[in-house]
């Protein structure tokens, strides 16, 4: 399979690395051959020079890169503001589209997006690496029931507007959908299931811990997850191969919103702000 890359500028820490992790899950069967970008950002390797580095061939165009690739990833990580150009296409195309963090920079934008790919039959699937941490993957059994987990408190570095979407998809993942409403109180968005809480706070740490408490009052400790990035390449090459997206899209619309309340939490603390 042929996967195109298109970025906000493509030498950046994503496109950096997905190329030899997608080689490595697929064992060659799978690689990055077209590429195109925006910009080139300075200081940073062009589009072409990249290319050069990596092996692979630069586009001419966001067509280009979808004629000639069986798959997509739309990247620019930390520039969600740039999707709606850099997505317009893709999502017309029919064939399988991974959006990269942060997918939108509000629950409209969210919504938006996969209106627009189901209308055209594309495929459409977005999600963070924390997803997939062999933690996680391997939950004990007792925490499978995502309504039986009545508390989680998950921590990690960055800030909510960039790396809050690796929590909540923490969050996500465990508890499932129905937040109804967030609060913000000393780095840490607390979040109501009704009835149900859990809550991310940001830390000087590179490693993202969590803490789950089941109806039956046991607590599952992780003090870091770990494998992320290779679980999560070989699920996004399972959805490319299927067509089928790995996370919901009421899954990514809610951590979107929770994203985008939270943010308008950092400006009253202490106040409830519904979704």
């Amino acid at each position: 399979m042929k996967i195109g890359f298109i970025d906000y500028f493509i030498d950046e820490w994503h496109a950096n690395n997905y190329p030899r992790w997608i080689d490595e899950q697929s064992k060659g069967q799978d690689s990055v051959g077209l590429v195109w970008a925006s910009w080139n950002k300075p200081g940073r390797r062009t589009t072409a020079e990249w290319c050069a580095d990596f092996g692979v061939q630069e586009a001419g165009s966001i067509e280009e890169v979808l004629a000639g690739s069986d798959a997509v990833i739309v990247l620019s990580p930390d520039n969600a503001e740039q999707h709606p150009a850099l997505c317009a296409r893709p999502l017309k195309s029919g064939k399988p589209v991974y959006v990269d963090k942060t997918f939108a920079t509000d629950a409209k934008m969210a919504r938006g997006f996969f209106a627009e790919a189901a209308a055209h039959k594309t495929p459409l699937c977005s999600m963070s690496a924390l997803r997939y941490a062999d933690e996680i993957l391997a939950r004990p059994a007792d925490f499978a029931d995502r309504a039986a987990v009545v508390s989680l408190a998950v921590r990690g570095p960055g800030k909510l507007a960039d790396y809050g979407v690796h929590q909540l998809e923490i969050v996500s993942k465990l508890m499932g959908t129905g937040a109804c409403r967030v609060r913000w109180q000393d780095h840490t968005l607390e979040i109501d299931f009704g009835g149900r809480s859990a809550s991310i706070t940001f830390v000087e740490s590179d490693d993202f811990a969590f803490e789950a408490v089941n109806r039956a009052g046991k607590l599952w400790e992780v003090p870091a997850c770990t494998n992320h990035f290779p679980n999560f390449i070989a699920a996004t090459l399972k959805f490319f191969h299927t067509g089928v997206p790995a996370v919901p899209a009421e899954e990514t619309i809610e951590i979107m919103a929770m994203i985008e309340k939270g943010l308008e939490a950092q400006k009253t603390p202490g106040e409830w702000i519904a979704l």
